[in-house]
């Protein structure tokens, strides 16, 4: 019963594409000649069809259509033929089995299912965030944590005409006065002037050990806020509790 016409479950309703029904039911007229004058019945994109556009294999790109099954069911009766009324019943059928309390329920544990996956993932990588940013799971790779979240952070504001890393570091510093008041720039101009040498100190030798944490926590909380995905770092450098 389900091979007389290909159905895709892909969405949260049951469609057939135009093509394949166009087929089954053996109308002479062209596809796309056919759905047009089909579709002048009233149907209306978005509500009972969508357009799908096909690879081209060398000529014009072709058209085809993810058909709701209401729609089909209405078209296979305006043709009027045997094949016609042999789809209408498919389709009838079909609206039965969807509707039934068992394909109802079905549907729901599956969508209950991919939620609680989310919600467990979400709650996974939180708990393996919140190690991180624990003062108890930090080891000596702290700055090496904080270097690669600053680079994870640059790279997603990147642009043709700015220097991603240098802007990132310039946003976290920010960050880092605005909620802690460590001023790294201020440190970094005393430096500059108690010092013979003409070049300008790392920003990353500018920060106390004893600030990592927090250093930590203003660039993972500056990542988020740009729904930066920091996952890698965090499995790359968390330690089991």
């Amino acid at each position: 019963m389900d091979k007389l016409i290909p159905i895709n479950y892909d969405n949260d309703r049951q469609t057939v594409s135009g093509r394949d029904l166009h087929e089954f039911l053996e109308v002479e007229t062209p596809y796309t000649m056919w759905f047009k004058r089909m579709a002048e019945y009233g149907f209306s994109e978005g509500a009972d069809f969508i357009t799908i556009l096909l690879e081209s294999t060398g000529g014009r790109p072709s058209d085809n259509h993810q058909l709701s099954i209401d729609m089909a069911k209405e078209l296979a009766m305006l043709q009027r033929s045997e094949k016609g009324k042999q789809a209408r019943r498919y389709f009838i059928e079909l609206e039965k089995r969807w509707n039934s309390p068992e394909a109802i329920m079905a549907r729901a544990l599956k969508m209950a299912d991919k939620k609680i996956s989310s919600l467990q993932s979400s709650v996974n990588e939180l708990q393996t965030e919140n190690k991180l940013l624990s003062q108890q799971t930090l080891t000596w790779t702290s700055r090496k944590v904080l270097e690669a979240l600053i680079k994870a952070y640059g790279a997603s504001i990147r642009l043709p005409d700015i220097n991603g890393f240098q802007e990132a570091w310039r946003d976290f510093k920010k960050e880092l006065l605005y909620n802690y008041s460590i001023s790294l720039n201020s440190r970094i101009s005393k430096q500059m002037e108690n010092s013979s040498r003409k070049a300008k100190p790392k920003t990353m030798d500018m920060i106390h050990d004893d600030e990592l944490p927090r250093c930590i926590s203003t660039a993972v909380a500056l990542c988020k806020s740009h729904n930066v995905d920091i996952s890698d770092v965090i499995s790359k450098y968390s330690k089991s509790a």
